[in-house]
């Protein structure tokens, strides 16, 4: 049996299949790029204006007013964002709106609050105009070419993770899809006699199965795609023919619930064995989520969880959840749980010598501020406290007792709103 230390490491130290897959930028939100961008397109791919007013040449601008008088500049052109200029003539200005291109022999831009019309209402081509301010030096409110990013240099790096900034920095390069890790496909096998399908008929002692249900959740929100196979009896032979149905799904990792303790009815560990199955380790020093099996079947990676839905939630989320994420390219730190430490809001008294896992909530109180509080009870068949949570409170191995008011560190979900 691992500690709970050793069990984290050894399964980070498995690996799925990483595949490489091109998307459209409208669904590469959130993965991670496989290989780095470089720059194809200077931005500005040309010199243009920053601000509405008049391009200028900064020279002829600067020349010394005539007889004392401010000099007179006529209108040659109005430029738009989008269309291309005309060359700049002598003792013309170009009245220019932000974005559009600077036309050839102009360099500066003198913004519009800073230009007075000459017996005109409107800026157009012939109309004369003067300066109330003149540029204060070459290149005012000009962004260059190139200014930004020139052809070439790196864009984005491998492994990045896609936010919306990010997306349109690809489709200001005219990127329309991009090269991104493939979201690995996750087999889902339920195991039990007593499960049914939500929506039929209850007999004695059946209930209905909520673990695929809750697998699935995660697995989306840790960027995988999942498959349910169905469920397998409490048979070695259905279990059996369990997993070959997920194996037929060729998925990049198996999770299985239940049927992996050491009751008469428990198949799990033994059929894996049968089939040729690697058993890296079986059972970790934690509560809940001590019957846990770790390995191999024909080169996939299988972690058989336990059958109490709180401890396949919390066994998914330390073991199941980083493999996924890594193999959408997040390392190793960012694949793991957030932490987060606050005072105890209650006191916390632990008898025995597993390391636990407790549900808690974010709570304030008048006297600590924000801290962490109990959830509710801590059942490993009880749902509706892990529904309430916003982490798992790492209690370590061996007897503790924290007053309240002590500071403790938890596992942040990767749900909360906290």
């Amino acid at each position: 049996m691992k500690s709970l230390a050793e069990a984290l490491l050894a399964c980070e130290a498995l690996s799925l299949t990483q595949r490489v897959e091109r998307v459209p930028l409208s669904e590469a939100r959130g993965r991670h790029l496989s290989s780095a961008l470089s720059v194809a397109q200077d931005a500005p791919r040309w010199d243009q204006s920053a601000m509405d007013g008049y391009a200028v040449n900064w020279r002829e601008a600067s020349k010394s007013h005539v007889e004392g008088a401010d000099r007179h500049y006529r209108v040659g052109q109005v430029i738009a964002a989008g269309h291309p200029p005309q060359a700049l003539q002598e003792g013309e200005v170009a009245r220019i709106m932000t974005g559009a291109p600077l036309p050839e022999n102009a360099d500066t831009v003198v913004i519009q609050e800073n230009v007075e019309l000459i017996d005109a209402e409107r800026a157009e081509p012939g109309v004369w105009v003067r300066f109330t301010q003149r540029p204060r030096h070459v290149g005012e409110h000009v962004r260059l070419r190139g200014e930004e990013l020139n052809v070439g240099m790196g864009l984005l790096d491998v492994g990045r993770l896609l936010n919306p900034a990010g997306l349109a920095l690809c489709a200001s390069q005219g990127l329309t899809s991009l090269e991104v890790w493939a979201r690995p496909r996750v087999a889902i096998l339920s195991t039990g006699d007593e499960l049914r399908a939500p929506g039929t008929a209850l007999e004695v002692g059946q209930i209905y199965a909520s673990n695929a249900t809750l697998l699935q959740g995660m697995i989306e929100e840790a960027g995988g795609v999942a498959v349910d196979c169905g469920v397998a009896r409490d048979s070695a032979e259905d279990t059996r023919e369990g997993f070959l149905r997920a194996l037929a799904q060729k998925p990049d990792l198996i999770l299985s619930s239940g049927g992996v303790s050491v009751g008469d009815f428990d198949p799990v560990k033994g059929t894996l064995a049968d089939l040729g199955a690697r058993l890296d380790f079986w059972k970790v020093k934690m509560k809940p989520g001590k019957p846990l099996a770790v390995g191999e079947l024909a080169g996939v990676p299988v972690l058989a969880l336990p059958g109490n839905p709180v401890s396949a939630a919390v066994s998914f989320q330390l073991f199941a959840r980083p493999l996924i994420k890594r193999a959408l390219g997040s390392s190793v730190e960012e694949a793991r749980l957030r932490r987060a430490r606050l005072p105890l809001l209650e006191p916390i008294e632990k008898k025995h010598a597993r390391a636990e896992l407790i549900r808690v909530a974010r709570r304030t109180s008048a006297h600590h501020g924000e801290g962490w509080a109990l959830a509710g009870g801590q059942s490993s068949a009880w749902l509706s406290p892990l529904e309430r949570a916003d982490a798992l409170l790492i209690v370590p191995e061996g007897e503790v007792s924290w007053g309240e008011g002590t500071r403790a560190e938890a596992l942040v979900l990767p749900w909360a709103t906290c």
